[in-house]
């Protein structure tokens, strides 16, 4: 907790918070000492910054009504104006908010808080980088205060009354300052942090001067709207005796409650060594900070980033760590589980497999006994399947293939074959050469060579595209075939002739007929 006079380290321990050392900013050595005692006292847990200084600035500010986008953009950019001159700063939302009007768009309201990068920030800063310890975060002590005091109000107000509107909590703290925390409808509404003196030895001296701070703070409450009819309750930390006299100093209409540290520690459910100083509220600031899971308000700052980001990346790594030996873990367990599952379902299937055979091999003694050959039926079966599967069905590919060609087109020439197995084997037409990617190939057993002749004096372009309608065609005909053009007009070879004269001498400007071919592969469905 960073004073005026000093910086405060708490840790909490099985016996609750407590106070560790107090070291003035003065020290020597500050920043090394202050990193030995976070080092030894914190064992590596979390460290929360609380700037509990006199200088802190806050302003409430409308911000305009806009898309969750751009919210975001247009709060730091007022952030900015309110307070140029202060890096360390932070904007939260609150409830109230203010409708349109004729003159001015609906609008939500925020406070806008600032700290300066003062000094005793710089020493804080350095101190906590030198302890390695993590930091969860930096925030100002009256604003993670505003939601403990509204919880204590609650606490404290019987069911048989309403809750008040205002509440005011009261606590000297440790570097002799008197923090006074007001809230209004259980949201921050000013604080104050003033001198007074610094020991109870006289309680009456002691609940004078706190009395004169908090009428001080009633004429500040009175510019915020605060009247006496909103209800108002003051909690005041201190010992018994002060306690006593300063309730009963107080004159306006109020709520009046005054209570040791651990007795409010007991209604929040804090933990606090039994060893602390009751009249001292700090304490209680810092226990309730420790127990929330985030912040209210945390601050923006660079320092603060460098000494954080590294730290989360190097946690996040550790986790990411520990999360991929989980990982593996599992997934040894899983494969494991899974290759014992299937050596269950091979050991059960070979076993299924033995009795089948057992009763296969009864079944064929009975009919053998019959005079029936099982065997022999068997393998005359394979047989005639073997010679369906081989059998070419050569009028269901002639009939494709003619009425592909239609009524214009005529044939010159067709050759069917049987493939064999190295034709139709894929690491065979590898080693051959031949890298279709036909994924019908190992099933096809037979082709056919279709030819045609095209009169010299045919257009190429044209030509092709018949030849190339002709291929759809017969695909078409023959869905379950390969069909490919195997010669176009633009790379065919001449008729295999010589046209001769009369004089039985070689005419050469004569132009010869183009050959056509297609290859149609396929097997019996």
């Amino acid at each position: 907790m960073i004073g005026d006079e000093a910086l405060s380290i708490y840790s909490s321990g099985f016996k609750g918070l407590e106070l560790v050392e107090t070291v003035p900013w003065n020290a020597e050595n500050f920043e090394e000492n202050a990193a030995k005692i976070i080092a030894k006292d914190c064992s590596g847990r979390p460290v929360t910054v609380l700037n509990d200084m006199v200088e802190q600035h806050y302003r409430k500010e409308r911000v305009p009504k806009v898309n969750a986008m751009d919210r975001k953009n247009v709060v730091k950019r007022k952030l900015n104006v309110a307070f140029p001159n202060y890096p360390v700063r932070a904007a939260f939302p609150l409830k109230e908010k203010i409708p349109k009007t004729d003159k001015a768009p609906a609008a939500n309201v925020y406070i806008f808080a600032a700290a300066p990068q003062s000094e005793q920030y710089i020493k804080t800063m350095e101190a906590a980088k030198r302890s390695l310890a993590p930091i969860s975060g930096y925030a100002l002590l009256p604003v993670e205060a505003a939601n403990m005091v509204k919880v204590l109000s609650g606490k404290l107000t019987p069911r048989s009354r309403p809750k008040s509107k205002w509440a005011v909590f009261i606590g000297q703290h440790i570097n002799g300052g008197l923090r006074q925390v007001v809230i209004k409808d259980g949201e921050l509404a000013l604080t104050r942090m003033t001198p007074v003196v610094d020991s109870d030895a006289d309680p009456d001296l002691w609940a004078h001067e706190v009395h004169q701070e908090f009428q001080a703070t009633l004429s500040y409450m009175a510019r915020f709207g605060f009247v006496a009819d909103d209800g108002l309750d003051i909690i005041a930390v201190s010992n018994p005796a002060a306690g006593d006299i300063l309730g009963g100093i107080i004159d306006v209409t109020a709520h009046v409650y005054t209570m040791t540290a651990s007795e409010v520690a007991k209604k929040l459910g804090l933990s606090i060594s039994s060893y602390a100083d009751q009249r001292y509220a700090d304490i209680l600031h810092a226990a309730w900070s420790a127990k929330k899971p985030k912040l209210q308000l945390p601050m923006q700052a660079k320092e603060l980033d460098s000494i954080s980001k590294p730290r989360q990346v190097a946690t996040l790594l550790s986790i990411g760590l520990i999360g991929g030996f989980a990982y593996l873990a599992y997934e040894s367990f899983t494969t494991f589980d899974t290759l014992m599952q299937t050596n269950e379902s091979i050991s059960d299937a070979r076993n299924r497999t033995a009795r089948l055979n057992k009763e296969y091999q009864i079944e064929v003694e009975k009919k053998e006994a019959l005079g029936f050959d099982v065997r022999m039926v068997q393998s005359s079966i394979a047989v005639q399947d073997r010679l369906d599967a081989d059998n070419i069905d050569v009028l269901n590919v002639l009939k494709g293939i003619g009425q592909g060609l239609g009524r214009d087109l005529r044939l010159d020439t067709v050759d069917v074959r049987r493939l064999t197995r190295q034709d139709t084997n894929a690491a065979a037409r590898f080693l051959r050469g031949d890298f279709s990617n036909n994924p019908n190939a190992d099933k096809q057993v037979y082709v056919v060579r279709i030819q045609l002749t095209f009169p010299s004096t045919t257009d190429i372009d044209r030509g092709n595209q018949e030849i190339e309608a002709l291929k759809n065609r017969i695909q078409k005909q023959l869905p379950n075939h390969s069909v490919e053009v195997e010669k176009y007009l633009k790379d065919t070879e001449y008729v295999d002739e010589l046209v001769m004269g009369e004089d039985g001498q070689t005419k050469q400007d004569v132009a010869q007929d183009f050959i056509i071919s297609l290859v149609i592969q396929g097997a019996n469905s």
